[in-house]
């Protein structure tokens, strides 16, 4: 007997339909590459070295373990970063402000020419959200370049000054100091959601070469930003890092949630992540 099953692609997605009824074969749910999640941990407890290797900030209290319980959002943990004038110095680097955490290069997937992941996580931004510094940026997530050197970002989602979410897009070669980059996009997706929790999902094929690099940027389901785009330093790889990464000139406090953060080589592994809760 013929098989009924058949392999089809449906929005860049691979699925396996059963021909006669339309709809999805049964078999064990996709899983994501890695998790990095806060369920395990009480309130207040330090995030570092489980799940992130590194924090980066100069106060202990720039990072905090919240209960979420009560939000229905399938999870019980977040992890609330916030950043104030001062906070300046750490690594001995100045005109920055930190509250971040990081992956190791393993952890983030160890990526190379021709790889493809998914990355997706929830983000809140306060109600009272308001970047305050002009021509100046908020990065509240990152992949970096994995060498030696600091130069920017391969791939940043950002506030502007208007509370904009902002997406910058670096590769091909350079990446060694700020602005080397050979390639470098910069890209407004309208504004922020503000008082309400935006689920991102990120889709990157990794080139150096802007012919088959890929970035598309996904917000509670709806695609703000596909382009074509080099997102990797010639022979280098990333890590990434989420939390508040800023300019030094604001005069506010602020604060930035983020909840579990996963990356797998399909939509179907990352997208609907079972609850925790």
């Amino acid at each position: 007997m013929a098989s009924r099953l058949a392999r089809i692609t449906v929005g860049g997605v691979p699925r396996v339909v059963d021909l006669l009824s339309g709809a999805p074969a049964a078999g064990p749910a996709p899983a994501p590459a890695r998790v990095w999640h806060y369920e395990a941990l009480a309130v207040g407890a330090d995030p570092v070295p489980n799940p992130w290797s590194e924090f980066h900030g100069l106060r202990t209290d720039q990072r905090e373990i919240l209960d979420v319980s009560s939000q229905g959002l399938g999870f019980a943990r977040a992890l609330r970063f916030n950043v104030q004038p001062g906070d300046t110095g750490w690594g001995g680097t100045s005109g920055t402000l930190r509250s971040e955490v990081r992956a190791s290069i393993a952890q983030s997937g160890s990526v190379t020419v021709g790889s493809e992941q998914w990355w997706a996580w929830p983000t809140f931004f306060p109600a009272d959200f308001n970047w305050d510094e002009n021509n100046q940026f908020l990065i509240f997530t990152q992949w970096r370049h994995g060498g030696a050197g600091s130069g920017n970002p391969n791939v940043g989602l950002w506030s502007d000054v208007n509370e904009n979410l902002m997406l910058w897009v670096r590769g091909g070669s350079g990446g060694a100091v700020s602005g080397d980059a050979q390639y470098e996009k910069t890209y407004n997706l309208g504004p922020i959601v503000k008082g309400a929790w935006s689920r991102f999902m990120v889709h990157q094929v990794w080139s150096d070469d802007p012919a088959t690099g890929l970035v598309e940027v996904y917000r509670n389901g709806v695609l703000l930003h596909s382009a074509a785009d080099a997102n990797l330093y010639t022979g280098d790889t990333i890590y990434i890092k989420q939390g508040i990464y800023s300019a030094a000139g604001t005069q506010r406090q602020h604060f930035i949630t983020h909840g579990p953060l996963r990356w797998g080589s399909t939509r179907d592994a990352v997208e609907n992540l079972p609850p925790f809760v």
